[in-house]
C-alpha cells in the first residue's frame, strides 16, 4: 500500500503512515477528520514559520528606516534650534517691553487719578 500523503510504501495492514503520520485505516469519516486536523495544524505551523521569516527579513529594512528617520530628525533639530532660540529671545524682549509700557501707563493713570482726587477734594472742601 502507498501513503496518499507522502507516497511512501507501507504495509497493507498499516493504520497510520510511519513517515508522515497520515491516517490510513479506520472509518472514512474518522480518517477524514483526523487528516484534515493534521493538515490544518501543518498549515498553521507553516504560516507561523513564514511570518517569522518575513519579520526577520523585514527587520534590517525597518532598522535602516528608523535610523534614517532619527538622522533626519536630528538634522531638522539642528537647523531649527537657532531659529527657536531667536524666537524665544525675541518673545522675551517683546514681553519685557510690553511690561515696561504697561507699568508706565499704570503709573500715569495712578498720577492722573490722584490729581483728579485732589481737585475733587478741593472743590468739595
Amino acid at each position: 500500500m502507498e501513503c496518499p500523503s507522502c507516497q511512501r510504501s507501507l504495509p497493507d495492514d498499516a493504520t497510520f503512515c510511519a513517515f508522515c503520520g497520515w491516517k490510513i485505516g479506520g472509518d472514512v469519516v474518522d480518517r477524514t477528520v483526523t487528516n484534515l486536523a493534521k493538515v490544518g495544524r501543518e498549515a498553521f505551523r507553516t504560516s507561523i514559520q513564514l511570518a517569522d521569516k518575513t519579520a526577520k527579513a523585514l527587520e534590517p529594512a525597518a532598522d535602516k528606516a528608523a535610523k534614517a528617520i532619527t538622522s533626519a530628525a536630528k538634522s531638522v533639530e539642528r537647523e531649527l534650534k537657532p531659529v527657536a532660540e531667536k524666537t524665544a529671545e525675541a518673545t522675551t524682549k517683546a514681553a519685557h517691553a510690553g511690561a515696561r509700557a504697561t507699568r508706565k501707563a499704570v503709573h500715569k493713570t495712578a498720577e492722573a487719578a490722584e490729581k483728579t482726587a485732589r481737585k475733587v477734594k478741593e472743590k468739595t472742601a
